[in-house]
């Protein structure tokens, strides 16, 4: 019998979970998690989109959905505003830990060993790695794996701390917000709806070490109109280009731990869907080697997504004002917000040239657009 370690039981640990005991009901798997119930002070926004969510084949459980969302805007330093959507639902704002609670059931029923209050440290990885035939890092960048595998952190411009509150104000139950520029120090801040209540969840995430993104995040809420209910938490987000391999001999990185997080909107619960279930058909098949062929779309994904958050962190406020300009006529059906970003970058970059000049990946864009 094939014995697999997941280390962490969030969404990329407990999709590897079930994804293996699907596929094999005989694997023995034990997620060790260091929390003392799953889904204990989860971050998260929550948002993910119907393409992503089609493209991994993830299925949520109707009472695990905060709000569906049919609209999004993107605001511009000056207020000014760019609103897509409208036509059907764009995707979701999930109850998270509700969602993580019942895949770790699923888990179990499945005959999954689920070790809460398991702290693994650095010095148990040589008993790990014999006493099972693979072991799986699903906890995050500053898990225990990337230090047992003595894996570099990623820059400072390539991590962003992230800061939530739950926050009560008049907004739209089907309406997600995304803002940029300086006054949230070259980060983005977002407010995502929990459903028909007066609740959102309203967030800020800034490159490391720039500002205090908790100061920041109080000004934000001033300048929104809303009123602070609970701080729901704080965590370092990858936004980094995406890893060359996730495999380190019978290791196998998954989720944020890779790093597999969307460098350009920060999403990465789709991310970590996908990494778990290729790395779970890559030890059910006996070839680990297979993963990173198998999660080669993600990473070419993630490339380009890193190009563009370049882009647009390099924008100043009236650049950023002109991109929003520039995407009042543009209506596109509203499936992925990136490319509807990608697209005011080009536009932009005709009339700025020094644009193009200076980011490879516009180049590339504008060239698509022209041949397209």
């Amino acid at each position: 019998m094939k014995k697999v370690a997941v280390i962490g039981a969030s969404v990329a640990g407990l999709s590897t979970g079930l994804e293996l005991l699907q596929l094999n009901p005989d694997l023995h798997v034990v997620v060790y998690e260091l929390k003392r119930f799953v889904g204990e002070r989860t971050v998260c926004g929550g948002a993910v989109s119907l393409y992503m969510m089609g493209k991994v084949g993830l299925k949520v459980p109707a009472n695990c959905v905060a709000a569906r969302i049919r609209r999004a805007r993107i605001y511009a330093p000056n207020g000014a505003f760019w609103e897509g959507g409208g036509e059907g639902e764009y995707g979701y704002i999930l109850w998270r830990e509700a969602w993580e609670r019942r895949m770790a059931e699923e888990f179990q029923s499945l005959g999954g060993e689920l070790r809460l209050e398991s702290r693994v440290g650095v010095e148990d990885f040589p008993w790990l790695r014999k006493e099972f035939d693979v072991v799986v890092g699903a906890d995050g960048l500053l898990g225990v794996t990337r230090r047992f595998l003595g894996l570099t952190f990623p820059a400072r411009d390539d991590v962003h701390a992230c800061v939530q509150r739950i926050a009560s104000m008049d907004h739209p139950s089907d309406r997600v917000d995304l803002y940029f520029g300086s006054a949230i120090s070259k980060g983005y801040g977002w407010i995502f709806p929990e459903g028909p209540r007066r609740h959102v969840r309203i967030g800020l995430g800034v490159p490391m070490g720039l500002s205090n993104p908790k100061a920041l995040l109080d000004h934000f809420i001033a300048r929104m109109g809303a009123k602070s209910i609970f701080l729901h938490g704080a965590k370092l987000l990858p936004t980094a280009p995406p890893p060359k391999t996730g495999v380190y001999g019978n290791v196998v990185l998954v989720g944020d731990a890779a790093p597999w997080c969307d460098p350009l909107t920060g999403g990465g619960i789709c991310q970590a869907v996908a990494s778990g279930k290729a790395c779970a058909r890559v030890i059910a098949e006996g070839k680990l080697e297979k993963y990173d062929s198998n999660t080669a779309w993600l990473r070419r994904q993630n490339a380009i997504r890193y190009r563009l958050k370049k882009v647009l962190y390099d924008l100043s406020d009236p650049d950023l004002n002109e991109m929003i300009e520039t995407m009042r006529d543009f209506k596109p059906s509203l499936t992925r917000i990136s490319w509807a970003i990608a697209h005011a970058l080009v536009v932009l970059a005709l009339k700025k040239p020094r644009l193009l000049v200076r980011h490879k990946a516009l180049r590339r864009l504008f060239l698509r657009d022209l041949t397209s």
